[in-house]
């Protein structure tokens, strides 16, 4: 019923790093104990109160006197949580987050993409829009996967860009606080997802070309997860569970009745994806078609091996640092604003030409970018909006928080008068 196990990739060093030949012992590196319910937590150890990176960065100077090994403890690390449709995800990584004390970060869905920090949605819009602009989501997805030619090609890869964004956020949330998070699927395995949805017709193989050529330009700068956990279950069962949901836009989904696209999906993940993820990850993977005891999984975590592994041992190699100053430099890179954006950008500092659904000409931008500009919030950087409430008297654009998804389309105050929708 439950297996577990580990994976490795080379990620690529970040610059400024210093790497002492041999590491001061196993204990010093973030995976220094192993994971631990809340019930066994040891607080003994007094910890710094978090940093709060929402309204300031981290640098050099603050390293001299806020230690980052100082606050990481044993419960410190990433829990990835995926598995097969309809099975109770989102509670199983609630319910496991608060087992373990540890920060639950919700699912990437098209919503993060279309609401803005002032929630205002972006698909109201739809009637000033071309038609590659036309907004469309999870639910037109499940309702017809090919409404326009490309659509979700352009959803996928919105999607792509936001978990890298959620898994960046993730690394900046626990080397700030020490804690630990919890989330759901991300964007290692996307792949798997992409290449089931060109088998089904859906997709377009030059649109995969380019997310993989993206991700190369990205994933060197993300940390695997220290555990990877797959709720399974027979497609039959999925389907029934997805019928009994009763949504409106399940309904006679040519998606849900797609078993070969949910074969390719699970089959690639298990047989594929999770197999070479156990070089560096722990793995563990749950037959969830009833649910269990997250009691149990709990169990079963903190019998994993998080730390006791050779200098050059794949397994947990993201995680093992050797000193301070090491922890210290990935703190700064990732906390540093203007870095973080530089990442992001890396994904985009290519044409996509060949990816003919991806590819958007200069008045398709200018549709979106003059678009955007009629919602409310998305004149400025969030924060400085008046027309949204924002007192905006001694601030500062040095200070600005700046890690929402729509800042990063570079949309500008228009100079014309504008009306709001």
């Amino acid at each position: 019923m439950v297996s577990s196990s580990s994976f490795s990739l080379s990620r690529a060093v970040l610059g400024g790093l210093t790497s002492p030949k041999t590491p001061l012992t196993n204990s010093l590196s973030l995976c220094r104990r192993g994971i631990a319910g809340k019930v066994l937590r040891d607080r003994s150890e007094p910890k710094p109160a978090p940093w709060d990176y929402n309204k300031k960065s981290f640098n050099l100077l603050h390293g001299l006197y806020d230690k980052t090994t100082l606050r990481l403890d044993e419960n410190s690390k990433m829990i990835m949580v995926d598995g097969a449709h309809a099975v109770g995800k989102t509670q199983f990584a609630q319910d496991l987050a608060e087992e373990l004390e540890m920060l639950y970060m919700p699912k990437i869905t098209m919503d993060d993409f279309y609401i803005n920090k002032y929630g205002e949605d972006a698909r109201k819009l739809d009637e000033y829009l071309t038609d590659r602009n036309k907004s469309y989501d999870e639910k037109d997805f499940f309702r017809n996967p090919v409404a326009l030619p490309g659509c979700y090609d352009r959803m996928h890869n919105s999607l792509f860009k936001l978990m890298v964004h959620q898994h960046l956020l993730a690394l900046r949330h626990i080397l700030n606080t020490g804690q630990g998070v919890v989330m759901e699927r991300g964007p290692f395995s996307d792949l798997i997802y992409a290449q089931a949805a060109v088998n089904a017709g859906w997709m377009s193989q030059s649109s995969v070309k380019f997310m993989r050529t993206s991700r190369e330009m990205c994933m060197g700068h993300l940390f695997r997860p220290n555990l990877i956990i797959w709720l399974d279950a027979p497609i039959s069962e999925v389907q029934k569970k997805i019928c009994s949901r009763g949504n409106e836009w399940d309904k006679d989904s040519p998606v849900w009745k797609n078993s070969q696209y949910l074969h390719d999906i699970y089959e690639g993940m298990k047989n594929n994806y999770l197999q070479k993820a156990r070089n560096h990850s722990q793995v563990l993977v749950y037959d969830w078609t009833v649910p269990g005891d997250i009691e149990v999984v709990v169990e079963d975590i903190e019998d994993l091996n998080f730390d006791y592994y050779g200098l050059h041992d794949e397994q947990q190699k993201d995680w093992r640092w050797f000193n301070e100053a090491e922890a210290t430099s990935l703190r700064i890179h990732y906390s540093n604003p203007e870095r973080f954006r530089r990442i992001m950008a890396q994904m985009e500092a290519f044409e996509c030409f060949e990816a003919e659904h991806l590819y958007k000409t200069r008045e398709e931008d200018d549709n979106m970018a003059f678009a955007l500009l009629m919602l409310k919030g998305n004149g400025y950087a969030t924060g400085y909006n008046e027309v949204c409430g924002d007192n905006v008297l001694f601030k500062s654009s040095k200070i600005e928080s700046m890690f929402s998804w729509q800042q990063l389309w570079s949309i500008k105050k228009s100079d014309n008068d504008k009306r709001y929708v």
